[in-house]
């Protein structure tokens, strides 16, 4: 987000700043069970193709993951999902994505946090596994889910069988009919988008949940195409 690094505290703030609605927080487990968010693509790099889960919080604390990003923010360390919720509990909905296969004590840690934050009705959580999700299902109920597919069909099929309330898309699979037949089933469609063009598009078709890594550019688009929609 204008170089500042990805699923960081700064880019959070950033984000609920101007205006989003929604924030994605990839949260990984550590190797001591500490809820950590990190992008990705930034972990890759900082910690040379490893994932923080086979890291202590302490050893990732040893880390600078402000690679690729403004130099304003050498020596950032990466997020603790405590921090985030201390900051930024409640100001927007959290869609709190699982990057790694969980143990019950650690998806019971993540829940302990959103209540004593008092931030559960602020969030809800995307798995990309079957177990993840039965795991969710079964001792998390209370909260939404969302699943992905390679396929459109993919994602309607592990709704269904996962009871989810929302499926996850790629820009480039989705259509008008596509977020017909997500309407039609009852379901929100959230959509991963590559460049604002994308964004654009998606959000002119009025689609639920728009997630990117452009926010500023994302925001101007939205409250632009508010104004238009007023002045029809």
């Amino acid at each position: 987000m204008g170089g500042v690094p990805a699923d960081s505290m700064p880019y959070f703030g950033a984000a609920i700043a101007m205006g989003a609605d929604e924030v994605e927080l990839k949260l990984w487990q550590t190797k001591d069970g500490v809820p950590v968010c990190a992008s990705a693509s930034i972990a890759e790099a900082v910690l040379d193709g490893k994932t923080p889960s086979v890291f202590t919080y302490s050893e990732l604390l040893n880390y600078d993951w402000s690679v690729r990003c403004d130099p304003a923010y050498t020596g950032l360390r990466i997020a603790k999902f405590e921090d985030l919720l201390q900051k930024t509990a409640c100001h927007a909905v959290m869609n709190l994505h699982l990057m790694t296969q969980s143990d019950t004590a650690y998806l019971k840690e993540i829940l302990r946090l959103l209540h004593k934050y008092d931030c559960e009705r602020h969030a809800y959580f995307t798995a990309e596994d079957d177990g993840a999700l039965e795991q969710l299902q079964r001792e998390a109920p209370a909260f939404s889910r969302c699943c992905g597919g390679k396929t459109p069909t993919e994602a309607f099929e592990r709704a269904e069988k996962w009871r989810c309330s929302r499926i996850v898309l790629d820009a480039s699979c989705v259509t008008r009919e596509v977020l017909e037949q997500t309407a039609q089933k009852g379901l929100r469609c959230n959509v991963i988008c590559h460049s604002t063009e994308q964004a654009e598009q998606m959000m002119l078709f009025g689609v639920d949940t728009v997630i990117a890594d452009v926010c500023p550019s994302i925001l101007r688009i939205r409250e632009r195409i508010k104004k238009e929609k007023r002045h029809v």
